[in-house]
């Protein structure tokens, strides 16, 4: 029977100042109370399933590291060893074994630096040798390498019985070698590497109106959005026009506005309803 895999380590994140305007599309992702992910409070995210990363300072023979290395990768299933790949010369990421303090509770540091998109260009796994050893090859190294590359690519830790759990104790009991990650936690790396981007269209509810937004709840990455009514309107002639309903939410409004106009081959017309005039001051239409 399958177990779900529960990282429990203390990973402690440096987080790299970069200047610049980060990606807006992650703005888009606020978490509800089931949401089973967390990214970064920065934004700064991978972007992209794709990346390199170095093995420096390991014991073991180098197929046997990213052997174990790419089954952490692999765990996540939305990512796999074949888009992060093991490259001696990467100058992006590396994974470092240090020979570290076997008293420190936890097994990996994670830093990274990311571009004035908030794109994540280089990424350091520094793994405490001592701990990551001592820690079963095929079972819980394996579990160790999944959270730390949920970090590299930019979510963050949580209470939660997935990857990306957050530690208390600071030690992992025994998993099996079919443990996996749930597919609401697969959401967060998902959106982190662009495979899912809140757009027009999507498994949406729209809820919660004001006089402006909308709440847009997404059922696939349990998160939600605000948005702009998108509305229909009636013309009232030159005084102006209704907005009647927006086409998504249950607001409506009988708040008459005034046109706004563009103009084309001799006529003004309105940018939001089909009236259109020789004279914007209220002349004929």
């Amino acid at each position: 029977m399958k177990k779900t895999i529960s990282l429990i380590m203390m990973v402690v994140l440096i987080l790299s100042y970069v200047t610049g305007s980060f990606a807006g599309t992650l703005a888009k992702f606020e978490r509800n109370s089931s949401t089973d992910w967390t990214l970064r409070s920065d934004l700064k995210h991978m972007g992209s399933t794709s990346t390199t990363y170095k093995i420096t300072e390991y014991t073991r023979p180098i197929n046997v590291e990213v052997f174990f290395t790419a089954a952490g990768i692999n765990k996540w299933g939305c990512i796999s060893s074949t888009q992060c790949t093991y490259d001696k010369d990467s100058t992006v990421g590396e994974i470092y074994f240090d020979d570290g303090d076997v008293q420190v509770p936890y097994v990996a540091r994670v830093t990274i630096n990311a571009n004035t998109s908030g794109h994540i260009n280089k990424w350091k796994i520094k793994i405490f040798r001592d701990n990551y050893y001592n820690r079963s090859e095929n079972e819980q190294q394996p579990a160790y390498m999944a959270h730390a590359f949920g970090l590299a690519y930019g979510l963050e830790p949580m209470i939660t019985n997935g990857a990306m759990n957050k530690s208390i104790s600071g030690d992992l009991p025994g998993l099996g070698t079919n443990s996996y990650i749930p597919e609401s936690e697969k959401m967060g790396m998902k959106i982190v590497t662009h495979q899912h981007l809140h757009g027009t269209t999507g498994n949406y509810t729209y809820s919660e109106p004001t006089s402006t937004q909308h709440k847009v709840s997404c059922s696939d990455c349990n998160s939600y959005f605000l948005q702009n009514h998108t509305a229909t309107y009636t013309s009232l002639g030159a005084t102006g026009h209704r907005v009647t309903k927006c086409t998504h939410c249950t607001y409506s409004s009988t708040k008459t506005e005034p046109h706004t106009f563009t103009y084309r081959s001799g006529r003004y017309y309105c940018n939001s309803c089909d009236y259109s005039t020789t004279d914007p001051g209220g002349g004929t239409t």
